[in-house]
């Protein structure tokens, strides 16, 4: 079960931005306003197996949070959105669009 927005400490949310991958993943996500793992995964080269641990890993964390699942060519999809929390937190933001 993922934590409430006040149950996970700043730093335990500033230590999931520190991965290289997971930060390219909510550029894009903020980038397209959703996205799916097999998006992330063409888009980064990565396997899906590590983008879904690290989707995981960014949920725990309150960045990403699971939007609606829709049909995508007959096939129920998951789709991941950034949080409020991460809208809310500028620097993050800030630190994620920099870097392009």
């Amino acid at each position: 079960m993922t934590k409430g927005i006040n149950e996970v400490s700043l730093q335990d949310f500033m230590n999931a931005l520190l991965h290289p991958v997971r930060r390219e993943m909510l550029r894009l996500a903020i980038d397209q306003g959703e996205i799916t793992v097999r998006e992330a995964a063409k888009h980064l080269g990565e396997p899906l197996g590590t983008i879904r641990y690290h989707v995981q890993v960014l949920v725990r964390n309150n960045a990403l949070e699971a939007g609606a699942p829709r049909l995508v060519r007959g096939s129920l999809t998951g789709f991941w959105r950034p949080t409020l929390r991460l809208s809310n937190e500028r620097w993050a933001r800030e630190v994620l669009c920099s870097e392009r």
